[in-house]
């Protein structure tokens, strides 16, 4: 729809209540000839471009990186381990295949942000541990 830029007075007709649709329409849309909100008629509390840039981490800002943690564990024994910020789930290895519990770490402080963990070996056998994961860090 294309802006009219009318004004009214008194009852409106169809007519003209079908061109105040369309200017509201031509307006929301942008089109040609149209009135532009600015910035200025926007309150504080609102949105803007600036806002949202100064809050926002661009996609290209973004990137994967991997790590890994190895070590052996002597029976009945346990390591701590603090993965880096937004880590993505842990694949943890042990040789020989022995049993390895995986249980919540040994002192307090970790979060969401920088999960932690610690694996506890069994009486059987001292075994290899190797924990890979993927983290999201900004550069590349």
């Amino acid at each position: 729809m294309t802006w009219t830029g009318r004004t009214f007075s008194g009852t409106l007709t169809a007519a003209q209540l079908t061109n105040l649709q369309a200017d509201i329409l031509a307006k929301a849309n942008g089109d040609t000839g149209a009135p532009k909100l600015v910035t200025a008629a926007i309150a504080n509390d609102a949105f803007n471009a600036a806002r949202i840039a100064a809050a926002a981490v661009g996609r290209s800002e973004l990137s994967q990186a991997a790590a890994t943690s190895a070590g052996t564990l002597a029976t009945d024994t346990a390591v701590s381990i603090t993965l880096n910020d937004y880590a993505f789930f842990p694949m943890i290895h042990s040789t020989p295949n022995e049993f390895v519990l995986v249980r919540s770490h040994d002192t307090d402080g970790g979060s969401g942000a920088s999960p932690r963990f610690s694996l506890l070996n069994g009486p059987i056998a001292s075994t290899d541990y190797d924990i890979d994961h993927l983290y999201l860090t900004t550069g590349v």
